[in-house]
């Protein structure tokens, strides 16, 4: 059974299995660099971890709920990818 770390995402708290703040964190890192070079990255990234954690919330609706790799994968899936969002923010 894995551990479950708890974190807080756009002043949410979430509690989330390890392997799924991994993912997570790998996910944001990407995103980060990938927006390295980006005038406002900062806000951009604030803005999209307050969608994740708008989807989170959707998960979290019974007490003790704790996050899945499955919940972040559908998260992802449904988000912009890191590829495409350099695109959708560039003057």
């Amino acid at each position: 059974m894995n551990t479950t770390v708890t974190i807080h995402l756009a002043h949410t708290l979430f509690h989330i299995d390890s392997d799924a703040f991994a993912l997570l964190k790998n996910y944001l890192n990407k995103l980060e660099k990938s927006f390295a070079q980006t005038e406002g990255k900062q806000e951009i990234l604030e803005d999209i971890e307050v969608r994740i954690a708008e989807l989170f919330s959707q998960y979290t609706i019974r007490d003790g709920y704790v996050i899945s790799e499955k919940n972040v994968n559908d998260v992802i899936a449904v988000s912009y990818t890191h590829l495409t969002l350099p695109t959708i923010y560039s003057v």
